[in-house]
């Protein structure tokens, strides 16, 4: 499966090298994902992407449930299927949108394929999960007790196990007002790294191959938190609720949000926690 979600993400990123690089800033209307702005440019984008793992996975016989964010579950191959697969196309499409003609800000693509024994998912249950930066093809994998890898090469996290964002970067969730005063108030008067690059998937990911040492969100959206999951905990990370507790047998809604930190250890976890508290 790890080869299918590689050869999927790889399939995306070079179909999305045609899209026009223009300014996206014609808003058609509010996206499916808890207020993110649609515009034309995003709208085909996202479609595109879509559409292309769906027919990446239907020529490789992949038996599944596929959710895509933006359209409804459908099946692919026979009832009962085995695995669940959920997309995020274009992770951070303001940035897709305004990028001009440059790099600029991170855009992803993520797949997080989920082994299906019920109807049930939960956290412990994902099998394989890939992230792939739309910009440079940088590419995470990850599979359940084989490690992640970043480009090939296996990778951890930083290891760091205080609070300090002088030595190293903590990204915040800036999206929603109420993370943004928690991250205010939990960092207030100290000076250090404290970024958002505005594509989720990326920076959960750079957890994982540990150029980040935390990532806090107080609502991250489940159709990308799966892949983290597994890639920062793969990664010898820790991923936990507001409460401390592990995501792993927490039940994955798609469409649905929760709290979470993704950090490089348990000890920076606790540590985060304690501010938060």
């Amino acid at each position: 499966m790890i080869k299918i979600i590689e050869g999927a993400l790889h399939e995306a990123f070079v179909a999305l090298q045609g899209q026009s690089q223009q300014e996206g800033n014609q808003v058609i209307g509010q996206g499916e994902a808890f207020g993110d702005l649609s515009n034309d440019i995003e709208i085909q984008a996202d479609i595109l992407l879509g559409q292309v793992i769906t027919d990446f996975l239907k020529k490789n016989k992949v038996n599944c449930r596929l959710q895509i964010e933006g359209q409804k579950e459908m099946l692919l191959g026979p009832s009962p299927a085995e695995y669940y697969i959920a997309v995020d196309p274009l992770d951070g499409s303001l940035n897709f949108a305004k990028k001009g003609k440059t790099l600029g800000l991170p855009f992803s693509c993520s797949i997080t394929a989920f082994s299906l024994n019920d109807e049930k998912c939960c956290f412990e249950d994902v099998e394989v999960a890939g992230c792939i930066d739309l910009r440079s093809k940088d590419l995470w994998l990850a599979e359940k007790g084989a490690g992640c890898f970043l480009n090939g090469t296996p990778c951890r996290t930083s290891g760091v196990t205080k609070v300090d964002i002088k030595k190293g970067i903590i990204i915040g969730e800036m999206y929603y007002p109420e993370n943004r005063e928690l991250l205010g108030r939990i960092f207030k008067g100290e000076r250090g790294w404290l970024r958002n690059p505005g594509s989720s998937a990326y920076e959960m990911s750079l957890v994982a191959s540990g150029q980040v040492d935390a990532y806090i969100c107080d609502r991250q959206k489940l159709d990308i938190l799966g892949m983290a999951y597994l890639m920062v905990k793969e990664a010898g990370g820790s991923v936990v609720d507001f409460n401390g507790n592990d995501l792993g047998t927490k039940e994955y809604v798609f469409h649905s949000q929760m709290p979470v930190i993704l950090a490089s250890t348990k000890p920076l976890s606790s540590g985060i926690l304690t501010r938060i508290k």
